[in-house]
């Protein structure tokens, strides 16, 4: 489960890329660079600065799989014996599907910042802007749950 969560991290950061350079010469020089909590754009800027969505993907992309493998990077709202092996898989698996969550979310963003800028490009994707948010909350969400379960068991 945990190469799917890496592979469909890696697909995003392919998309983006691919979305990024095909749309790139249909931009005008103004872009938003900012939306509100309706979806709508409420700010604006240069063209470039379309740039910054990507490169906070890979960032966080990057710092999220260097914390796949060293749990005492994660935080976790309660105690937790890092040292078990079912919690030490589930903080893996939490960061792994974390990555691809935020990736995914990066992707969506940028799909929905070129459907503002440019009428040339029609976002094929229909997702809600506060579900688009949420997503890697809903992730963090379910692992602490399941870390919380786990924990509770190896501490009694």
């Amino acid at each position: 489960m945990t190469r799917f969560a890496q592979s469909i991290c890696l697909l995003c950061l392919l998309a983006t890329g691919f979305l990024l350079s095909s749309t790139w010469p249909l931009l005008p020089e103004t872009i938003p660079t900012h939306m509100g909590l309706s979806g709508q754009p409420d700010n604006f800027g240069p063209r470039n600065s379309i740039f910054l969505l990507p490169t906070l993907q890979l960032l966080a992309c990057i710092l999220l799989f260097l914390a796949s493998n060293r749990p005492n990077w994660i935080n976790v709202p309660f105690p937790i014996d890092r040292s078990a092996p079912d919690v030490r898989q589930t903080l893996h698996s939490f960061v792994n599907w974390l990555s691809a969550a935020i990736s995914l979310q990066f992707t969506l963003l940028l799909d929905r910042f070129l459907a503002f800028s440019t009428s040339a490009y029609q976002s094929p994707i229909s997702i809600p802007f506060w579900l688009i948010l949420l997503l890697p909350f809903l992730v963090i969400v379910v692992f602490l749950f399941r870390l919380h379960r786990s924990s509770t068991s190896v501490i009694n």
